[in-house]
């Protein structure tokens, strides 16, 4: 395949930033003693452990952390993978047992299982002879932090008619959003990933919308990363909450967006985030600007209650977790933890964030 001028233009400056971001980072730590990376997961249970990860996150730990599976060498385990990206067909599982089979070299005790986000994703996971459990990583995330705030009503004031939450680059598709009125943006620009040329192009077109988690002085400043109580804050100035990509995984940002409740615009996609919306909650419209302006103002008109789209998105968050604790507790009770000990006994209530908490 042969890259324009424009792509290849595009790649340098991406080797450019990466090599300028690496120089900077390590003038910063010059002189201190190097820190393990972080592994991000959640823990379930410790005789045997049960963890809960990132398929990405799995992947980097057996690659830059063979001292976090040693502590586990020797002993069963089951580790739960959330599917970062949609799974179509036996191309996408190839790899996936691939590693899985690498890790089962070192360490035979452990089952590895993937968490797969849609129905679609179990059976070919199934068809391909993979363990799997029908959980959307979505169900994951922590109600207590994000929830409206307590006196929002249907049809109240808000600052921004949209908020849209995706870091910068092309399948996010943040020209969709270039007619929307009041728009408040939250974009991060991960520097291994981003596409300058793209980054810088829909800065300038969406210059007009409000950046929430950027210094207000300097257009071209960095953003900074906000908390997730500080991104409910931030969701709770709009009315309504953009999810405009096509395809990737269940969009953590979708959940999150519901669980304030903002209703949803969002277009047609895979991955995942669609098994939260319904009528009321969602509004699906073309992968066109003109369209999702549209949208966005049908959805303020029809002012849903926040509270009635909390209260039904978590429900469907139970039906997920369900399946993910029983799953779990058939594990636990085949390697004799009693009953009062399983993850069975220990909930309802947040299961952790498996991605901001800290395994290791």
């Amino acid at each position: 395949m042969t890259l324009s001028r424009t792509h290849r233009f595009d790649l340098f400056l991406q080797r450019v930033a990466v090599a300028w971001a690496t120089w900077r980072k390590a003038r910063e730590n010059r002189g201190q003693a190097a820190k393990p990376p972080v592994i991000r997961g959640v823990r379930y249970g410790d005789d045997p452990p049960v963890l809960v990860m990132c398929d990405y996150v799995f992947e980097f730990a057996l690659r830059e952390r063979p001292d976090f599976w040693a502590q586990w060498a020797g002993r069963p385990a089951l580790i739960i993978l959330l599917r970062s990206w949609e799974i179509t067909n036996a191309t996408h599982v190839r790899p996936m047992k691939a590693l899985a089979a690498r890790h089962r070299q070192t360490y035979p005790g452990h089952r590895v299982v993937y968490a797969a986000n849609t129905p679609g994703e179990m059976d070919v996971l199934a068809a391909n002879d993979f363990e799997a459990v029908f959980c959307n990583h979505n169900a994951l995330v922590d109600e207590n932090v994000f929830c409206p705030s307590p006196e929002a009503k249907a049809g109240d004031a808000r600052e921004f008619d949209a908020i849209y939450d995706a870091r910068i680059c092309r399948f996010k598709r943040h020209h969709l959003a270039a007619r929307v009125p009041r728009l408040a943006l939250v974009h991060y620009a991960v520097v291994e990933l981003c596409e300058p040329l793209w980054w810088l192009a829909m800065r300038f077109r969406l210059r007009r919308a409000k950046v929430l988690n950027r210094k207000e002085r300097g257009f071209w400043r960095w953003p900074f990363f906000l908390t997730p109580s500080e991104v409910a804050v931030a969701n709770r100035r709009a009315r309504t909450g953009l999810c405009l990509s096509e395809v990737e995984g269940a969009m953590v940002a979708s959940i999150q967006y519901l669980l304030c409740g903002l209703p949803v615009v969002t277009t047609a996609s895979r991955g995942g985030r669609d098994q939260f919306f319904d009528a009321y909650n969602s509004l699906e419209v073309a992968s066109d600007a003109r369209a999702v302006a549209d949208g966005v103002r049908t959805m303020i008109a029809r002012n849903p209650d926040p509270w009635k789209i909390r209260a039904a998105t978590i429900a469907r968050m139970q039906e997920h977790r369900v399946r993910l604790v029983a799953f779990v507790d058939a594990f636990q009770a085949e390697h004799g933890v009693p009953p009062a000990e399983r993850l069975s006994a220990r909930w309802p209530g947040c299961l952790g964030n498996a991605f901001k908490n800290v395994l290791g």
